[in-house]
């Protein structure tokens, strides 16, 4: 069963940023031609940073455009110059992507990110550090709505996407709740220009924010937004946090769109880690084909209608293309191999947002990582939770391997420590112990337990783990870094 598969492609990273100028056709037409052939039903396009849009805009400033000559990176000198040359053959370079999407079969979303605009008067933002757009202003409000009145009037989009969830305030902090009605009145007004304007068919949606919580303390009402039908579909994700969360907190927007029109995409976050925090240099690690695909199934699990991803390893190569065939189509994944990995609250995102303590865990999209064992609390318990969508009971005939990898920093092999799932011991399931990092391989271990005799069940999992004892004269806390589960199917039973 094939589902709605997004792919968002930011505009600037691996398009405007990266082709030297002037700009080919089969450059400008590569965000379309690269995912061709697999399960992409919908490419998503970024309209907009921040500081100026990617198109020639009558309603605000293009990218680059204040920033002749450019004395920085050349990276905006290319996202300008490819622009132009574009413009020089008489092509926009926006109707460009749309008409080569639509040619080649696919729908076309623009994405509006709602958190500034280039040339936003100072006097206009929120009075804190880092702050945005204001939107008690109504000079914001009605900038907004011009620009998506142009997109959705101007260009033959199927799609238009309001993207809230780039910062967490779009009021002050301290005025977000009681302007959670004006924030709706925009909606409102932007629900009701699409539906007046000349594409009859064009479909509204915004991404959110993860978490109710943090949606409503921004000065968000997607709950409003939902049971309203002001919006086709709706999104939950966060910039700040770039690694992949198979448990990502769905189950509550799922149940408000039940009984409504309003379909629920799930975003698979490109990163598996920041790896900066084990000294592998602040690179990135990008998730694997398995890891997408327990992700996905999770999603799909869940209830979700369709799935999104973006900032794949660029060049698209063999990996990538496999994998945004497989995740589109749920029966695809159900006897894939998978790699399920618990997500970590990481610092990650804006540096200044962190210091002001407006990290994602900070402000409410969290997770039981990193897991502290306590030497001064031997015999208390911790728990992780996690979720499996794989049915180990009616698949044990192609089963093949079901791996359990714990990370564990300063542990030690006389530590004793009690591990269960699911409320039974892991004690005498095999356990296989190995170096937790090439480069610094005294800081931990990793745990990789046998599960075939202790198989985990579908849905919601438990892990439990409690330090009893440690060494003589050893007194140190012990820290549970990361919980991966690897499933493995074959084509023979695992069994004579």
């Amino acid at each position: 069963m094939t589902s709605r598969l997004i792919y968002y492609n930011d505009a600037r990273h691996y398009y405007l940023y990266v082709f030297e100028p002037p700009m080919s056709m089969e450059d400008a037409w590569k965000p379309v031609d690269e995912v061709l052939g697999t399960s992409v039903t919908t490419l998503s396009y970024g309209v907009e940073r921040e500081d100026g849009i990617f198109y020639p805009s009558k309603k605000t400033m293009q990218f680059g455009a204040d920033r002749r000559p450019f004395k920085g990176e050349a990276l905006e000198w290319r996202a300008w110059k490819n622009m132009k040359s574009l413009e020089a053959k008489g092509l926009d370079p926006l109707q460009v992507l749309i008409d080569r999407s639509h040619d080649k079969g696919l729908e076309f979303m623009a994405s509006l990110r709602m958190a500034n605009w280039g040339g936003l008067d100072k006097s206009l933002k929120i009075d804190m550090p880092e702050g945005r757009a204001n939107y008690s202003n109504k000079e914001v409000r009605q900038h907004i709505l011009g620009v998506l009145t142009e997109l959705a009037n101007d260009y033959d989009i199927d799609s238009l996407e309001m993207d809230f969830a780039f910062v967490p305030y779009y009021f002050h902090p301290d005025e977000a709740k009681e302007n959670l009605d004006t924030m709706t009145e925009l909606v409102e007004s932007v629900r009701e220009m699409v539906s007046k304007s000349n594409n009859k068919n064009l479909q509204l949606g915004a991404r959110i924010l993860p978490t109710e919580e943090t949606n409503i303390n921004g000065g968000l009402d997607p709950r409003t937004w939902i049971k309203s039908g002001l919006v086709d579909f709706v999104m939950p994700m966060w910039y700040q946090v770039f690694e992949l969360d198979p448990d990502m907190p769905l189950d509550w927007v799922i149940q408000l769109s039940e009984n409504t029109d309003v379909e629920i995409y799930g975003m698979l976050m490109p990163h598996k880690i920041q790896e900066g925090r084990r000294s592998l240099f602040g690179q990135w690690l990008n998730a694997s084909p398995e890891m997408m695909n327990a992700a996905a199934l999770n999603f799909y699990d869940k209830g979700v209608d369709g799935l999104c991803t973006w900032f794949m390893k660029w060049p698209l190569g063999d990996n990538e293309r496999s994998t945004l065939s497989n995740i589109g189509d749920r029966e695809l994944l159900k006897y894939s191999n998978k790699h399920y990995v618990v997500r970590r609250n990481e610092e990650g995102g804006d540096p200044e947002y962190n210091k002001q303590g407006m990290s994602a865990s900070n402000l409410g999209y969290t997770s039981s990582l990193p897991l502290e064992l306590k030497y001064d609390e031997l015999g208390q318990s911790k728990e992780v939770q996690f979720y499996l969508s794989d049915d180990f009971e009616s698949s044990f005939e192609i089963l093949n391997q079901v791996t359990l990898k714990l990370q564990i920093r300063d542990i030690v092999s006389e530590d004793e420590l009690v591990i269960k799932l699911n409320g039974k011991s892991l004690h005498e399931q095999p356990c296989v112990r190995e170096y937790a990092n090439v480069t610094s391989p005294y800081q931990g271990q990793w745990l990789n337990f046998d599960l075939m005799g202790l198989k985990p069940v579908k849905g919601q999992n438990v892990l439990e783990l409690t330090l009893v004892s440690r060494p003589d004269e050893l007194e140190g806390d012990i820290l549970l870094e990361d919980v991966e589960l690897i499933v493995q199917y074959g084509s023979y039973p695992s069994r004579l």
